[in-house]
């Protein structure tokens, strides 16, 4: 039976989220505590008892000619017992049927692993954003002439701000509702993500991790990055860095890979069936 999870099913979605994803007991409470009440959670049953589930995050898809609303799919999950018998395949329709009735335009997700995008084509969404992955060194000496460079730690508020500012500047771009604000910036606090702010207006999403600096997304241009890095690289104690850009560029190669697929749904614009927004920094 396919239909919306209630507060008595929760036990049962911790369950099936601990066998397919084994996170800890806490991370999980913590997500149903803090998204719950303010989400939509598709469930397939057998019998009573939920087996397979989605969440519905609250999502716009932000353009020059006007914002669309839409969902993500996010912890995707079927109990191994009934994997393989098209549980979550009859639960993705039923979930856009859902949502197409009460007005989202598109579905989109970030697939865990890169052997999902074809099972995730084969039910009607397509690849829509891609990154590249750009490896960065610099020599010794860069390193060490570091510029004094004015960086702070964002808060939530901060970061927000400065974050809407560049996606403005993008053609198209997948947004998170402020209601998820809180949750996605406190798991990327607990998952030693690092905000740095870069100037007044400027930022870095970092993730510092045994000498390696991953710049997960930044408002910076690749050469204005490439300046700054020497002042990252010694706050955050690291000597490498790769990061991560947004590209339309569909020729997937080493540094290009895949990242994003979106399903129009019937309100969905014909002018916009080609979009390739930006979905950089997801809950994923």
């Amino acid at each position: 039976m396919l239909d919306c999870a209630g507060k008595q099913d929760i036990p049962f979605l911790k369950q099936i989220w601990k066998e397919c994803f084994g996170d800890s007991d806490q991370y999980i409470a913590g997500y149903f505590d803090a998204l719950f009440d303010r989400i939509t959670v598709a469930v397939n049953r057998s019998g009573s008892i939920p087996v397979s589930m989605i969440s519905m995050l609250p999502v716009r898809l932000h353009t020059a000619d006007g914002d669309y609303p839409g969902h993500y799919i996010y912890a995707a999950a079927t109990a191994k017992a009934y994997e393989g018998q098209g549980y979550m395949s009859a639960l993705l329709d039923y979930a856009c049927a859902l949502a197409a009735d009460r007005g989202d335009c598109f579905s989109c997700l970030i697939p865990a692993s890169p052997d999902l995008f074809a099972f995730y084509q084969r039910r009607g969404y397509y690849t829509a954003s891609y990154k590249r992955m750009k490896f960065i060194s610099l020599s010794a000496e860069q390193l060490l002439s570091a510029a004094t460079l004015p960086l702070t730690e964002l808060k939530e508020d901060d970061f927000f701000a400065r974050r809407r500012k560049f996606l403005e500047n993008r053609s198209a771009s997948v947004v998170f509702d402020a209601s998820c604000f809180p949750y996605w910036y406190q798991e990327m606090q607990d998952a030693g993500v690092q905000i740095i702010g870069i100037g007044e207006t400027d930022y870095a999403v970092c993730y510092p991790d045994g000498g390696l600096l991953t710049v997960k997304e930044t408002s910076l241009s690749e050469q204005r990055l490439t300046e700054c890095l020497p002042a990252l690289l010694k706050r955050l104690h690291c000597t490498e860095t790769v990061a991560m850009f947004p590209t339309t560029e569909e020729a997937v190669s080493h540094h290009i890979k895949p990242y994003g697929m979106l399903r129009p749904l019937p309100s969905f614009p014909i002018s916009m069936k080609a979009v390739h927004p930006y979905m950089g920094l997801m809950i994923d």
